[in-house]
């Protein structure tokens, strides 16, 4: 990819990645909006939290798949990644996040600060194991159907037995040889043949 390409995908990413954010912020201010009437921020900030981060994940993953990305592999397992991702990212935000709206800190500011280390660390895994482009020696690690899985096993056999036995010019140029001389011979007994069969005609009539 060059620096170009790179830079373009930096600015897709980082746009979707607004549009996510406004996402987290406004359901998140939106839950809280409706908590403040019964609970403290220290009560309801964790779960509002992960609500919101839910709802951006899900907006952030489809939009960047499909464009910044242009990635065409296989979707569940591309979420299988994400999601191990948030499995340690959420909770040690939660975790951090928590602990500084216990101390005093604006529970918004928090939100923000989570979004831009969220943010930094997701566009390096996506880059690079999410969304990775793969290489031609590359192990696949997911198939659609257990007959994709079959035919790029008999590929590969059949790459392993050509590097093993690679074509022989010469001894294809012999075989060629041999079988045109072959053919000349059939075809020249079949002449043969067939005018015998004419002179035995003509001797019976």
């Amino acid at each position: 990819m060059t620096k170009k390409e790179r830079f373009i995908q930096i600015l897709k990413f980082t746009g979707f990645s607004i549009s996510a954010g406004v996402i987290q912020i406004v359901s998140y201010e939106l839950l809280a909006l409706l908590c403040d009437i019964w609970f403290t921020p220290e009560q309801y900030y964790w779960w509002v939290y992960v609500i919101s981060l839910v709802l951006s994940v899900l907006w952030n993953f489809t939009f960047n798949r499909k464009f910044t990305f242009k990635s065409a592999v296989n979707v569940p397992f591309a979420m299988f990644l994400v999601a191990c991702y948030y499995l340690v990212f959420t909770p040690l935000s939660t975790w951090w996040g928590d602990a500084l709206v216990q101390i005093g800190w604006n529970d918004t500011v928090v939100v923000v600060m989570n979004m831009i280390i969220n943010f930094a660390t997701e566009y390096l895994y996506d880059t690079f194991i999410v969304f990775r482009k793969p290489k031609q020696n590359d192990v696949v690690l997911s198939f659609d159907s257990p007959d994709d899985e079959e035919d790029l096993i008999d590929e590969d056999d059949d790459i392993e037995d050509y590097e093993e036995d690679p074509i022989d010019e010469d001894e294809t140029k012999e075989d060629i040889d041999y079988a045109d001389d072959d053919c000349e011979d059939d075809l020249d007994d079949d002449i043969e043949e067939f005018d015998d069969d004419i002179d035995n005609f003509d001797d019976e009539e």
